[in-house]
């Protein structure tokens, strides 16, 4: 995408880009704003570009530069990465539980099998086939 040229005695525009996410499927839009521009109007400009309104209008979104949360009179640079965040699915307190769980419910299953053994087939009574005498029980 070619921004607009600037003006002798203007700096050029810069380049940024505006990310956010839907449950299928996730979108960058690559936006020339100019030097100076603050996060607020980078997002007028991406509704104007492309950005659905329902996502800059939700109030659950919040927004973030490089993944620390600004607000709208944040002054952008070069290279920013507006980035839309919806809110989270699960509390991360209860996600990284549930991973830990689940780890140690592997780490368990696979212990459980580590003190096994194999039977001996040197001892005639567990050969297969085997027709050896049962020991005898009153012994």
């Amino acid at each position: 995408m070619s921004g607009p040229a600037a003006a002798p005695g203007e700096r050029p525009p810069i380049r940024i880009s505006v990310a956010w996410s839907e449950a299928d499927s996730a979108w960058l839009l690559e936006l020339a704003v100019p030097t100076g521009s603050r996060l607020g109007d980078a997002l007028v400009l991406a509704l104007a570009q492309g950005l659905p309104g329902a996502v800059a209008a939700d109030p659950a979104v919040s927004v973030a530069v490089h993944g620390r949360l600004r607000g709208p009179d944040h002054v952008l640079l070069a290279g920013d990465r507006i980035e839309l965040l919806g809110p989270l699915r699960v509390d991360p307190k209860v996600a990284r539980e549930r991973r830990v769980a689940h780890k140690r419910a592997q780490q368990a299953g696979a212990s459980l099998g580590a003190g096994r053994s194999r039977p001996r087939l040197s001892d005639p009574g567990n050969r297969p086939g085997s027709t050896a005498p049962e020991p005898d029980a009153g012994g």
